[in-house]
């Protein structure tokens, strides 16, 4: 992430705009056909920035599109190419619409001028995790007390490490080397002696890569849990078509639902829809393999089965955390930004009042 102990954010695109396309409800099926074309309504363009290149954290949105659901709700959604700048950059400038992002990167756009607002989950609980090598001497966090991390030089990583492992009984003293690319890499070759791990990432990788990883999830050691990656829209445009966002956001919750009932079509929607970004057969099995544990380990859909359910109150709680422990404070934001009013359930789908 970066917040490597969050959410690593590589940039190497550049964003694009993109023309919306005139294309009309009645011709996306539902209708009688004999509509006039003079009489149908131009479906309304969302551009979704995503926060890195294409994965199983944007599996739901390639499954949701290519079911033909943003299109049966009046949206001709554009998935923008993952971009230099980071995707709450894009949203508040208005060079697209909404962006997956992660909730720390989010608030600290949004203290520091962003305009944007938190409107749905993606990834229902935290991914991050301290991971070392499986075979290393490294029991828990308390042990890795004098050890060496591998980062990014993130604002506020040293902060939630030391954290992690206090909470764990140790007293969080470690050496942070700064790495530029290959946090597994450095593992593996004796560098550092842990790093920040995504549990529906690294781990997977390096277990078909034979070299397995023993991982600390950050939800295990204080962390409170909360919606890892989110969906975040541009103020204005939510003012102004809070109907629209409405409908995107449903849409993309039942391809998340989607995607929760059948993983493996979603991975390989993903792959079919990227063939670019999965060019070996490890980087495909990778996806297959990560989809089908965030369906089976909770992080797709809530304890009711439903995607798109925003809980404010897990952000708040979260928010409230990261101040105590001086992430905040590292990032150079003061005041700490207030979940409660940066996040809004306003547009999540009906069902989720019932669940």
């Amino acid at each position: 992430m970066n917040l490597s102990s969050i959410l690593p954010r590589p940039r190497k695109l550049t964003v694009t705009a993109l023309a919306a396309c005139l294309l009309a409800t009645a011709a996306c099926g539902g209708g009688s056909g004999d509509t006039p074309a003079t009489q149908q309504e131009p479906r309304a363009t969302v551009r979704l920035a995503l926060d890195w290149v294409p994965n199983t954290n944007h599996a739901g949105f390639y499954l949701a599109k290519a079911k033909g659901l943003y299109e049966k709700a009046g949206i001709d959604l554009r998935i923008l190419p993952y971009s230099d700048a980071p995707s709450d950059t894009v949203v508040s400038a208005g060079q697209a619409e909404c962006g997956v992002t992660a909730p720390p990167f989010a608030s600290i756009s949004i203290a520091k001028g962003g305009k944007e607002t938190i409107v749905m989950p993606v990834v229902q609980k935290p991914l991050g995790s301290l991971a070392v090598p499986a075979d290393s001497k490294y029991q828990r966090p308390a042990d890795l007390d004098g050890a060496t991390y591998g980062g990014f030089g993130s604002a506020g990583d040293e902060e939630l490490i030391k954290a992690i492992i206090r909470q764990d009984g140790g007293k969080g003293d470690f050496t942070y080397v700064n790495l530029t690319s290959g946090t597994t890499e450095a593992l593996f070759a004796g560098r550092v002696d842990f790093i920040n791990a995504y549990v529906n990432n690294q781990p997977i990788l390096a277990e078909l890569r034979d070299k397995p990883l023993r991982v600390f999830p950050y939800a295990d050691f204080g962390i409170p849990s909360y919606p890892g990656v989110v969906v975040a829209c541009n103020n204005e445009w939510l003012e102004q078509n809070g109907d629209t966002a409405k409908r995107f956001v449903a849409a993309s919750a039942d391809g998340w639902e989607a995607a929760q009932a059948d993983p493996e079509s979603a991975a390989q929607t993903l792959i079919d829809e990227n063939p670019g970004g999965f060019a070996t057969d490890e980087a495909k099995e990778a996806q297959r393999r990560s989809l089908a544990k965030m369906a089976a380990d909770g992080l797709i859909v809530n304890e009711q089965g439903r995607a798109g359910c925003l809980a404010v109150d897990q952000l708040d709680a979260l928010g409230k955390h990261l101040t105590e422990i001086g992430f905040y404070e590292a990032s150079g934001v003061d005041p700490a930004p207030d979940f409660t009013k940066i996040a809004t359930s306003a547009y999540q789908p009906e069902a989720c009042a019932t669940s």
